[in-house]
């Protein structure tokens, strides 16, 4: 799972426990990913994260999870979204619990 967008970026680096993200690819709850984090085309940082829970996009669904998001309102997170192309009908908002965080720069 890559991050691009410097808000999320940001955020993921302060280490939460948990964090949201919107993504189009079905994931599986439990399932361990690996989290690449990049600012300015050079990755920043690595880790790994498990999905805990796989929601259906919707505007409810994402203002419960803002707080983990990064972002201030979900107007912003899903313009993000659409800036990235993640946005669609078909897309998953994921919560996920931050495992292990490798702050090492490339």
């Amino acid at each position: 799972m890559i991050f691009r967008h410097p808000i999320v970026v940001k955020y993921l680096l302060s280490k939460p426990k948990y964090f949201a993200t919107i993504r189009l690819w079905d994931y599986e709850e439990g399932e361990i990913v690996k989290l690449r984090l990049i600012l300015n085309h050079r990755v920043v940082a690595e880790g790994k994260a498990k999905i805990i829970k796989v929601h259906d996009y919707s505007l409810d669904i994402l203002q419960k999870y803002l707080q983990y998001s990064g972002f201030e309102k979900v107007e912003e997170w899903v313009s993000a979204a659409r800036e990235l192309r993640v946005s669609s009908n078909r897309s998953k908002s994921l919560e996920s619990f931050w495992n292990s965080m490798i702050n090492s720069p490339v």
